[in-house]
């Protein structure tokens, strides 16, 4: 697991717990009818959601980085050409850390892996 993928992971993280103050703030404003509270606090949501996305981008990209490193060694080290195996092939994965990776992020995020399993790593679903 390489820096970019845990500073993704925290990032996510931390932007979708920090989302849940303005999230109750603008309910808060909703119910006493305040509408400029309630602009000003979903503006933050958007702020913060769009954080977790920028981190969620940057886990993707050092995932793939460590799939290739993953590749090239395999491939240094004298093994099949770097394919994968029957397994990785039927779910349609690269490596077995992206599932776990994913898993960690769609925990994060909120997301079940059952609705997910058919977009491979890089795809915008999440």
């Amino acid at each position: 697991m390489n820096t970019k993928i845990m500073e993704g992971l925290a990032g996510a993280s931390t932007s979708m717990n920090l989302l849940n103050t303005p999230m109750r703030v603008y309910k808060e404003a909703r119910l006493k009818g305040d509408t400029a509270t309630m602009e000003r606090a979903a503006g933050y949501v958007g702020d913060f959601a769009g954080r977790a996305e920028e981190y969620k981008t940057e886990a993707y990209k050092g995932m793939e980085e460590d799939a290739r490193e993953a590749r090239k060694r395999q491939k240094k080290n004298g093994w099949k050409s770097g394919k994968p195996g029957k397994r990785q092939k039927k779910n349609g994965w690269k490596s077995g850390k992206q599932i776990i990776y994913r898993m960690v992020i769609q925990a994060l995020m909120g997301k079940s892996l059952r609705a997910q399993k058919t977009a491979l790593p890089g795809q915008s679903s999440l």
